[in-house]
């Protein structure tokens, strides 16, 4: 819903809660969103809006895909733990 009207071309979840077992009440999701995104300002409120409404914050790293395939050539260390994680939607 919160990614709705965005050209996002992948969505993965990292972190400790996407271990299994892992994070705790106070964990937040750790989000890596690759896309063209218009207004990186008005989906960050989104995400803190849905955030509030699963009683758990989001923490979105937004990359365009020149901006990933680059972090990824340079073994960016958010990128190959969100590549390690969960992979929400789309491909890369």
């Amino acid at each position: 819903e919160a990614l709705r009207g965005e050209h996002v071309q992948a969505v993965f979840a990292y972190g400790s809660l996407a271990r299994p077992g892992g994070g705790n009440a106070g964990s937040d999701l750790d989000l890596l969103i690759v896309g063209d995104i218009a207004d990186r300002d008005a989906l960050t409120e989104r995400l803190v809006m849905l955030g509030a409404r699963i009683g758990r914050s989001i923490d979105p790293f937004i990359l365009t895909p020149e901006q990933f395939d680059r972090a990824a050539r340079e073994h960016d260390p958010h990128v190959e733990s969100a590549l390690a994680g969960v992979r929400i939607m789309g491909t890369v």
